[in-house]
């Protein structure tokens, strides 16, 4: 990775896996045909619904990513609200739920947006420091590792929630009662 095209192209590859398991994300939302009620209830208080975590992940692609090219780019008119009060502890308020559909529009532009930033930077972006959305200062790389990272974690919630739900990575379970 020792020019401009290498770092490029190894965070658009890291962000074109991102885009993958999103869209099968949405694949399986699709299939399994949730209802809106299903899709926006928080399975206990202090957990979030479906639709607040896909949220939750594209407001802090803007804010791991975006904010770092755009400064007037600002995840706050569709993330959720969250704020930690201790090491451990999180409070969160609940805000308006949105649909699916309405999820998978704001992910088109900014999967959109983020193609253009990543396509548009040179190679000195990467290792700029950048303040983290939680305030750490960091190299751009770094801040990019934590993002798939965090990603990745949510990812894994809403496909628990699946489950719970009894989708089985999009393939509906038969109930318990009709296994022999």
């Amino acid at each position: 990775m020792n020019n401009v095209s290498s770092y490029r192209d190894y965070w658009q590859t890291q962000y074109k896996r991102v885009s993958k398991y999103r869209n099968e994300i949405w694949q399986h939302l699709d299939k399994y045909d949730l209802s809106h009620e299903l899709f926006t209830k928080r399975p206990k208080e202090n957990l979030w619904a479906i639709d607040e975590i896909l949220r939750h992940m594209l407001a802090s692609e803007v804010a791991y990513i975006h904010q770092k090219f755009d400064s007037l780019a600002s995840p706050k008119d569709f993330g959720v609200g969250a704020q930690w009060v201790g090491d451990y502890k999180l409070n969160m308020r609940e805000l308006p739920h949105f649909a699916l559909n309405d999820i998978k529009k704001l992910s088109i532009d900014i999967k959109a947006k983020t193609h253009r930033y990543f396509e548009d930077s040179k190679e000195e972006d990467f290792f700029k420091r950048v303040k983290a959305p939680w305030g750490e200062e960091m190299m751009f790389t770094d801040l990019l590792e934590a993002f798939y990272t965090h990603e990745a974690y949510h990812r894994g919630q809403v496909h628990y929630l699946m489950n719970l739900l009894g989708d089985t990575l999009g393939i509906k379970r038969k109930k318990f009662e009709q296994i022999k």
